[in-house]
């Protein structure tokens, strides 16, 4: 069978939003899948429908093929077209990169649930995703897990190859980075954090939006970066996963959506071969301790104590074991193997 994806035209920034989309059609072209452009970005609602027009048309031209998909997506213009590729024998596969209804309160979940139902495999982050999908989707719809997001970097980047020397390790002050929109809409426990007693560790941010942290003296704002070429300070140790309002627990719609989601930048803290702190509750929590790549939190407060217990050898065996993550997702393993899963012929 033919292979085919649905390209939106996407620019890279600095904020790594259209990130994990461009990597993945990186690394479809690459793989063999042909791209169907679809351009959407307008301002002016009759060209949006002129563009979504033509995409329908390119696509249901479509016969007896896989073609993939992303969610989210401009679901209005293929919802339809969805069903209809359907009847002409495609096999419709869903990659999920959120799911827009658990991350946003004013998202139209039946909308967005009733799309997903108009396919016949659904790619999901994880266990924790497909397990939730389970319950609110088509029960013929076969659910495949990501395990991670790939993450390329540009050809000659230099990963952190930065070493504890034994003899300095109990002096250590250890550098924790975050990375993301540093908005205190998207991030407010960053504006939190002040009253937090970092006894051996500071953190560097890295991202759009910053505001006004307050006194909090262990953190750095540092700057942003390219996606491509994610430069981070060589004394950095770990990569911080966190979300919500609060420095005690995930919480709020962005906290809870943990539970479900792989965020792009664990994938990017791998990348930059950074051992990994992650709430406990998260999804992806299981995977950092099932693999010792990292440590679990329930607090913010919890990182000193964490640290203060780790030993020099803890933290070589987290970089030891992220070897061949990093491996995997700076080279694009991730989604080929999943499409391996729903039996496409690579």
């Amino acid at each position: 069978m033919k292979r085919f994806f649905i390209k939106q035209t996407l620019e890279n920034s600095l904020d790594a939003g259209p990130k994990a989309k461009l990597d993945t059609y990186k690394t479809l072209e690459r793989i063999g899948f042909e791209p169907i452009v679809f351009v959407s970005n307008s301002k002016y609602k009759l060209i949006r429908y002129f563009r979504g027009v033509v995409i329908i048309l390119k696509i249901l031209r479509l016969n007896k093929s896989f073609v993939l998909i992303e969610n989210p997506i401009d679901w209005k213009f293929l919802c339809v077209a969805t069903r209809i590729m359907r009847l002409r024998k495609n096999h419709l596969i869903l990659l999920i990169h959120d799911i827009e209804s658990e991350r946003y309160k004013h998202y139209p979940a039946s909308i967005e649930y009733s799309f997903i139902n108009t396919f016949d495999s659904v790619i999901a982050h994880n266990e924790s995703m497909k397990s939730f999908l389970v319950n609110k989707i088509d029960k013929k719809i076969k659910i495949y897990t990501l395990g991670m997001f790939d993450y390329l970097l540009d050809n000659g980047f230099k990963q952190n190859e930065k070493e504890i020397a034994p003899a300095n390790f109990n002096k250590h002050r250890w550098q924790i980075i975050f990375c993301g929109n540093l908005t205190k809409t998207k991030s407010a426990f960053l504006y939190a954090m002040a009253d937090i007693n970092a006894q051996n560790w500071d953190m560097d941010l890295y991202g759009t939006g910053i505001g006004d942290i307050g006194q909090a003296p262990f953190i750095k704002y540092i700057g942003s970066f390219s996606p491509d070429r994610p430069v981070v300070n060589e004394n950095s140790d770990f990569g911080l996963l966190w979300d919500g309002d609060s420095i005690s627990t995930c919480n709020g719609i962005w906290g809870s959506y943990l539970k479900l989601n792989n965020p792009h930048k664990l994938s990017l803290y791998i990348a930059l071969n950074l051992p990994i702190i992650v709430w406990k509750e998260a999804a992806v929590a299981k995977l950092v301790e099932d693999n010792n790549i990292g440590f679990t939190i329930s607090s913010l407060s919890d990182i000193s104590d964490k640290l203060s217990a780790l030993t020099y050898n803890d933290y070589q065996t987290f970089r030891k074991n992220l070897e061949n993550f990093n491996r995997k997702v700076t080279s694009g393993e991730y989604l080929p193997l999943s499409l391996k899963q729903i039996n496409v012929d690579l």
